[in-house]
């Protein structure tokens, strides 16, 4: 595929678009009796660069496969094991998805600093 820097730009920015969305809906649902701008920022931000990232390493272990006859072999001619790359490069969406809602989790966690009676 013919890649240009104005594209890959544009594709980064279109993933970390939906990353943000899936962090401000899995945000929603779950904090929604303390839902407030500052956790609204940071539940698009962090479930945007997770889903980022995460697109990332999938395309990472797809680059690294080996076909023969059209199928994906798990191990390679010269013998290194491509069983996990496989599994993540299969499985890219949904592990793009499941880390985006992970962060957007995260953001919502409130740490103590001190103990209140």
């Amino acid at each position: 595929m013919f890649m240009t820097s104005g594209l890959a730009i544009y594709l980064i920015a279109l993933e970390f678009i939906l990353g943000a969305v899936v962090g401000l809906v899995v945000a929603g649902r779950v904090y929604r009796s303390r839902f407030r701008l500052g956790l609204l920022i940071r539940a698009a931000v962090l479930g945007g660069v997770f889903f980022v990232f995460a697109v990332g390493v999938a395309g990472w272990a797809d680059s690294e496969t080996y076909f023969y006859n059209g199928q994906r072999l798990d191990v390679a001619p010269d013998g290194k094991s491509l069983w996990l790359r496989n599994r993540i490069a299969e499985h890219e969406l949904s592990l793009a998805v499941l880390s985006s809602c992970s962060a957007a989790l995260l953001a919502g966690l409130r740490f103590q600093r001190g103990v209140h009676r």
